[in-house]
């Protein structure tokens, strides 16, 4: 189980720190929220994920908007 949230962890943590790094307040936090889902949804997920959305993605967006939080 572990092995299988490496990828989304990993992505969550370089997220977090460009999210700390990035300078600018994001604003519309919904919106960017629901079009990386989207985003996700098409690049698919990795072979061994059993739904069509890549985590991954997800994840870091997730993180560089939590990194951005903590900054400001």
């Amino acid at each position: 189980m572990i092995s299988l949230l490496y990828p989304s962890v990993l992505s969550f943590i370089v997220g977090f720190i460009v999210g700390i790094k990035y300078r600018e307040k994001i604003r519309n936090k919904l919106l960017i929220i629901i079009l990386s889902i989207v985003i996700a949804y098409f690049l698919g997920s990795f072979p061994y994920y059993n739904l069509p959305i890549s985590f991954s993605y997800v994840s870091a967006v997730l993180g560089v908007i939590f990194g951005n939080m903590v900054r400001k």
